[in-house]
């Protein structure tokens, strides 16, 4: 009897064991050396962590950071046919959804992913000029002229230092830089929370895009303060930052009070761009988006600034549309090496109405693509070559350039649904052709995209968003004397015949 007692005992024990073994499973779970546990703490919102079919998703509440459950979604394998891009996506990542449905009642919500595009093994099957039909890379890299700042749509002379220089100095975004995070806050509205809990998504969101982008080696590194530097005066002194406008004198005083409270803490001496940030509880209309801040730090010169306005997703106003990542980019490349709004490209470039990341063109001369990738082509001669689709990633030939004078280039690019254009219809896929005249300076203009011959419209500026602009199968478009047309095309590009008429 004795015996079966100890029986008992030491099973009651085991059952006891096993019971706690189990309650500590689910609560913590293993990844990696580390481990997971439910409603504690995690670092980066939006941070998501697959085990089996469960999903333990970094979430924010109540000005922390814990992890939670969540349903694991399928992954995006297969492209969701959009009808629009203007249409929410049910897979946008976690911490961009509350932002995307918000903006869809007011404006185009655009992207907040990158979809990659596999090319197929199959592969054109017209016959394809050889390289001895191209021209020389440098016939085709029309250079930015001297003194002209902006807009800027060319290439810099290596052989003019002013604007070498110029160009290794403001070009923003590119491959290698540095981003400092400069967040402040104001006297007369307390806040205690985290910049990088507030502001940490819009940072990695713009690495991950230079990353995605790029088809040359990228090295993006960031810096975010741990706290919010207070502004020696209170928000309503400060004029001309409530909205989106020109610089003005009043509005350098707030750059130089920001660069001033906040350089004792931060190193600017490697800063390519520095990005200015408010408390999320700063009123949304007391602070709006722009792109022409700079100073003198104690590690020197901060070439440019760009303030973000505060995220409300409660409140509609104008500075919401400046309060997301892509009109970040945007903002960010008039910050930079500015290449002004475009007025003619309709929704297909990043400096236009915002929907994609840029043209082919504007990569190449930004530095993200190299001089391989490009298909230099003589406006004299007829030529057939094939270009692979702009959103794949990786030393594949993506433009076909065609000099048509020492300052205006012609060129055609192929479009996907796929990248950041994910949201593309099929219906507008195509060969998209555009020209860049580096010598017209009016705001809006030197950059334009044309449409197939017998499409035809009398809108002009952004209300004509050329949706139907890329080249079907059969289709062309004369530009001067050169007729650009696709003659096959396939999920692996498209074949693009050039040639004088």
């Amino acid at each position: 009897m004795q015996s079966g007692q100890n029986f008992i005992n030491v099973r009651s024990k085991y059952l006891s064991v096993i019971l706690v073994l189990t309650f500590i499973h689910l609560l913590y779970i293993p990844h990696g050396n580390a481990a997971i546990k439910l409603g504690e703490n995690c670092k980066k919102v939006g941070q998501i962590i697959k085990i089996s079919d469960q999903s333990f998703t970094c979430t924010q509440k109540s000005n922390k950071l814990i992890w939670v459950k969540s349903t694991i979604q399928k992954p995006f394998q297969k492209q969701i046919e959009f009808t629009s891009v203007c249409d929410i996506d049910p897979y946008t990542p976690l911490e961009w959804r509350e932002i995307e449905k918000y903006l869809s009642q007011i404006t185009c919500p655009s992207f907040y992913k990158f979809v990659p595009y596999s090319m197929p093994s199959t592969q054109p099957s017209t016959a394809l000029s050889g390289n001895e039909s191209l021209l020389s890379i440098e016939s085709c890299k029309i250079t930015q002229p001297t003194g002209q700042f902006y807009p800027w749509r060319g290439f810099a002379d290596s052989n003019d230092s002013q604007m070498l220089n110029y160009f290794k100095k403001y070009s923003s975004p590119r491959p290698i830089m540095s981003i400092q995070l400069i967040p402040i806050g104001w006297p007369d509205i307390p806040y205690s929370g985290s910049p990088k809990v507030d502001y940490g998504r819009y940072i990695d969101f713009l690495k991950s895009y230079i990353e995605n982008i790029s088809d040359v080696p990228t090295e993006v590194k960031y810096s975010i303060p741990d706290r919010y530097f207070q502004m020696p005066n209170p928000l309503d002194f400060y004029k001309d930052i409530a909205e989106h406008g020109k610089p003005t004198p009043q509005r350098a005083t707030f750059w130089q009070d920001a660069i001033k409270v906040s350089d004792s803490s931060i190193d600017f001496s490697s800063t390519t761009v520095a990005i200015l940030v408010v408390t999320p509880n700063t009123p949304i209309d007391k602070f709006g988006s722009n792109p022409d801040g700079n100073g003198i730090s104690n590690e020197g010169d901060i070439p440019h600034i760009l303030s973000l306005p505060p995220l409300n997703t409660k409140v509609i106003h104008r500075n919401s549309l400046f309060a997301t990542p892509q009109m970040m980019i945007h903002e960010l490349t008039h910050a930079g090496l500015d290449m002004g709004d475009y007025y003619n490209t309709g929704i297909w470039s990043h400096v236009g109405v915002g929907r994609f990341d840029p043209l082919g063109w504007d990569k190449y001369i930004s530095g993200f693509w190299s001089d391989s990738q490009i298909f230099c082509v003589s406006p004299e001669a007829k030529s057939t070559h094939w270009i692979v689709p702009s959103s794949v990633k990786g030393q594949f030939k993506k433009l076909i350039v065609v000099p048509l004078s020492k300052n205006k280039v012609l060129v055609a690019e192929s479009i996907r649904s796929a990248g950041y254009k994910y949201k593309l219809p099929k219906i507008n896929q195509g060969v998209l052709v555009y020209s860049v005249d580096v010598t017209i300076t009016s705001h809006g203009d030197g950059t334009d995209v044309y449409r197939a011959q017998f499409k035809t419209t009398d809108k002009r500026g952004q209300e004509d968003l050329k949706y139907d602009a890329p080249l079907k199968k059969g289709e062309s478009v004369l530009v001067k004397d050169v007729k650009i047309s696709v003659i096959e095309t396939g999920d692996f590009g498209d074949v693009v015949k050039v040639e004088k008429v």
